[in-house]
């Protein structure tokens, strides 16, 4: 680009929007090396140009075939050569001259201007790095750098940048196995996208659009919420089926889908593993050894807490309102509990247990009161309460949902999916066996 008396211009000040790029102080790293790469692009695209459609300034000069094409499909960018000297026919015209003098004068132009940007560009790589870094990019006896921006970076990614092909391969796995909550700007699927494809191209192995497209897809299809926007992207013609395309298309889709159904699952939400959380606590709480009547009933209630919070859980995972708000207290609810199993636990690091199948293992109490209480059966069957022997807690009840408590099955407050209020001692009906075990002789 040139001024009306065609001395060149300066494109650093005018134009750039990184007039220095940022200080790598010794060896680059991969990230260091993307930044930089990423300012020199936003550089390049600074530059009007006809070139390459137009819209991205001369940003083809220093990126690849196809990773232009990803931004401009269908429009490469070329660059301008030296153009020869004009050389007019015998026959030709006034007009015809003048023409063909304005096109090699704008040819000519064009070349120097990639050129003098590449050449600047190139200058900036050089300032931004140690000169031990860039050494072997400059010329003996200038000092200058030789080759194409794209060589320049070719180099330090191969250099430095430290990319296998292994590595490579990970990052897609990774990627292609990514779980997309729908509640999240889809954008941050495709800036995920985008860091592999600027990784694959700095390892010299760039992506093609489709192939950007065929990684986008897989992790829509996984997410199972846009099964019919897959539908009808796959019925669009080739020509609208372009990485560009596909993100506006899904970008729009989700939100459609968004407006039409605001509210988020469980699974949608990545809550859908909390479930088993839940299990495994009240699975702990429900199989833990009780050292005395007072530690009973304070990990009963965390049971009974627990088992409510399963529950509530299976509900919520049904419904569509409040779940994030839902999910949100339920997990404060579970933490808590499992605070309480923690604390539980430092208090009666020595006792010894019993199992839901009725079994008891034979041991010592803890001192207590200056005597050691024998924890075997047969000073159970000692014990001078004849009014509660065999029958576990003093108001021992048997409620379907918990098993041998302090409430029958018809008063329980916090009954189980399937909860029976028949259900006694004499007929369980397939209900809980908790704390059954207190009733053995």
């Amino acid at each position: 680009m040139t001024s009306a008396t065609n001395k060149p211009i300066n494109l650093k000040e005018i134009y750039f929007k990184h007039a220095t790029l940022t200080r790598i102080t010794g060896n680059p790293n991969y990230a260091d090396l993307q930044s930089m790469y990423r300012e020199c692009k936003a550089n390049a695209q600074s530059v009007p140009s006809n070139l390459g459609g137009g819209a991205n300034g001369h940003l083809g000069l220093i990126i690849s075939a196809n990773a232009y094409n990803t931004i401009s499909p269908g429009t490469a960018y070329f660059r301008p050569t030296n153009p020869a000297p004009y050389v007019q026919g015998e026959n030709a015209t006034g007009p015809q001259i003048a023409e063909g003098n304005r096109r090699y004068h704008e040819a000519t132009r064009l070349f120097q201007e990639a050129n003098q940007l590449e050449s600047t560009l190139q200058n900036q790589i050089a300032a931004a790095l140690d000169s031990t870094v860039m050494m072997p990019c400059l010329n003996e006896e200038t000092g200058t750098v030789e080759g194409t921006v794209q060589d320049t970076m070719q180099y330090l990614f191969t250099t430095y940048g430290n990319i296998t092909s292994a590595s490579l391969i990970t990052k897609k796995h990774t990627l292609t196995t990514h779980v997309y909550v729908h509640d999240d700007p889809i954008i941050t699927i495709f800036n995920k996208i985008h860091k592999y494809a600027a990784m694959a191209e700095a390892q010299g192995a760039p992506e093609t659009d489709q192939q950007l497209i065929n990684i986008g897809m897989v992790i829509i299809q996984n997410a199972t919420i846009f099964a019919t926007h897959v539908e009808d992207w796959e019925k669009r013609i080739a020509a609208n089926k372009t990485w560009p395309h596909f993100k506006t298309f899904f970008t729009n889709a989700q939100i459609a889908y968004k407006k039409a159904r605001p509210t988020t699952t469980i699974a949608e939400q990545g809550y859908s593993n909390q479930a088993n959380l839940v299990e495994e606590i009240v699975n702990e709480l429900d199989q833990r050894r009780i050292q005395d009547d007072t530690a009973a009933a304070a990990e009963y209630e965390a049971v009974l807490a627990a088992q409510a919070a399963q529950d509530q859980l299976a509900n919520a995972a049904n419904t569509e309102s409040n779940s994030t708000t839902t999910m949100e207290a339920l997990l404060a609810t579970m933490a808590s509990i499992q605070a309480q199993v923690n604390n539980n636990n430092n208090n009666n690091n020595n006792y010894r247990g019993r199992g839901r199948d009725g079994g008891r293992d034979n041991g010592y109490r803890n001192q207590r009161n200056g005597t050691n209480r024998h924890r075997g059966r047969d000073n159970d069957n000692n014990n001078n309460n004849n009014n509660n022997h065999n029958n576990g807690p003093r108001t021992a009840k048997y409620c379907w949902s918990h098993g041998n408590c302090a409430h029958p099955s018809s008063e329980c407050n916090n009954k189980r999916n399937g909860h029976k209020n028949e259900a006694t001692f004499s007929n369980m009906m397939n209900g809980s066996d908790y704390n059954m075990w207190r009733r053995s002789t």
